[in-house]
């Protein structure tokens, strides 16, 4: 066999079930990333996604997991690994550290049930072997006459603590070195509170996941405003916005994008408001865009998500149809409540809260002039339901609460 070599016990044919194994000579391999497979998606030898989760790979040679984020798709079978007789240390950037045992909490009561004993014991057992590194800098894993391999973690902009694996496998008597890099999931630019990814300068081998490779996303950019129209709409039709995401990443990303238009509507531009002339840069058709109320005494405008059927790419502006006070309350943006219906995600967004010196510098912008962009006045959480007191209904639900989360 001829070295470096990779071994893909996952994510293959299908998008989760992360699992490559580095072999870096008979003795020495490196493993990144233990994912577990989800939904209808199966293993290489065509087992179903739920009866996956035994390690059926030689795991002797193994030196080193690497994680490349705590998404379960990516994590979900290391309590496995350790069961088949893994030793070895748990090597993650130093969020994902922190991350890590709130997720694998979560998943080892779907797995154990509720177990307390059993819990605590494996938590505590991963919480020993976890082996936080900083960004950016090299880690040496092995170093013999016949081989050195060191890795590095580079920001991959997914969620936070996410990283891309560099490894350098150098072997000395044949002179030779490959440079091999697992891309992890990689993160779209201009996602809120994470600061921008760098791509590697050199691979010699690379593993780089395809999620998406076929569509075209969305500009991020212009996200924040096409959130804020939606929910203008609902508001209007005295209605209520549901958003179904992740309870780590994308809920986060979304809290802070919602800050961000309370803010706004709380405190606009004093040039905004001031000045009825176009600002500079601005031409009169975009002015009006902004503001056609002020222009036309006409009703806000907003912008439809999707173009209707027959219409080319692009946003429709529609005119709101004008509705009296009794029929339609007054769009006020500081009183409208975001509740937070998931007692896991208000705990990864407390978590998220502190590590929050690893956030951007335009969240840390904010945190400096007071604001607090995942836990803001409006933001209300659901507690976790608790077994009634003696004589309580058992149906009755607890009302949301306000909750600090950042």
């Amino acid at each position: 066999m001829q070295y470096p070599d990779i071994l893909h016990h996952g994510a293959v044919t299908g998008v989760t079930g992360s699992c490559h194994q580095l072999l870096m000579d008979e003795q020495h391999s490196l493993l990144v990333d233990c994912g577990l497979f989800q939904g209808a998606e199966t293993s290489a030898e065509g087992r179903a996604g739920a009866d996956r989760l035994d390690i059926d790979f030689d795991i002797s040679t193994l030196k080193a997991l690497v994680l490349t984020h705590v998404h379960m798709d990516h994590v979900g079978r290391l309590p496995y690994l350790l069961a088949a007789g893994y030793k070895g240390p748990i090597i993650c950037s130093q969020p994902s550290a922190q991350l890590l045992p709130l997720v694998l909490e979560d998943a080892f009561q779907f797995t154990f049930g509720r177990n307390a004993q059993l819990l605590q014991k494996y938590l505590k057992l991963i919480q020993q072997r976890v082996m936080p590194l900083p960004f950016r800098t090299w880690h040496s894993l092995i170093d013999t006459p016949d081989l050195q391999a060191r890795i590095r973690l580079q920001r991959a902009g997914h969620i936070l603590g996410s990283a891309y694996i560099e490894c350098d496998v150098r072997y000395p008597k044949r002179g030779e070195q490959k440079r091999v890099v697992f891309s992890g999931d990689l993160g779209a630019t201009h996602t809120p509170l994470l600061p921008a990814q760098k791509s590697p300068w050199k691979a010699d081998i690379l593993v780089l996941e395809s999620t998406y490779g076929d569509r075209l996303h969305e500009d991020r950019r212009t996200r924040k405003q096409r959130l804020k129209a939606i929910i203008e709409q609902a508001l209007a039709d005295n209605g209520t916005v549901l958003i179904p995401a992740f309870s780590i990443g994308r809920t986060q990303e979304l809290l802070y994008e919602l800050e961000e238009i309370i803010h706004h509507a709380t405190n606009p531009p004093r040039s905004r408001l001031s000045s009825p002339l176009p600002l500079a840069g601005e031409g009169l058709g975009e002015r009006a865009k902004t503001a056609p109320h002020q222009m036309t005494g006409e009703g806000p405008r907003f912008s439809s998500p999707l173009p209707p059927a027959g219409e080319g790419p692009g946003v429709r502006e529609t005119t709101a149809s004008k509705k009296t006070p009794e029929d339609s309350p007054e769009l006020h943006w500081p009183a409208l409540p975001i509740i937070l219906d998931s007692p896991l995600a208000t705990r990864f967004t407390r978590a998220y809260r502190d590590l929050q010196h690893f956030w951007d510098a335009e969240a840390q912008k904010r945190i400096k002039v007071g604001r607090k962009p995942l836990g803001f006045e409006q933001l209300l959480t659901v507690e976790p339901r608790r077994p009634p007191a003696h004589g309580a209904p058992s149906g009755q639900h607890r009302p949301p609460r306000h909750r600090d989360c950042g």
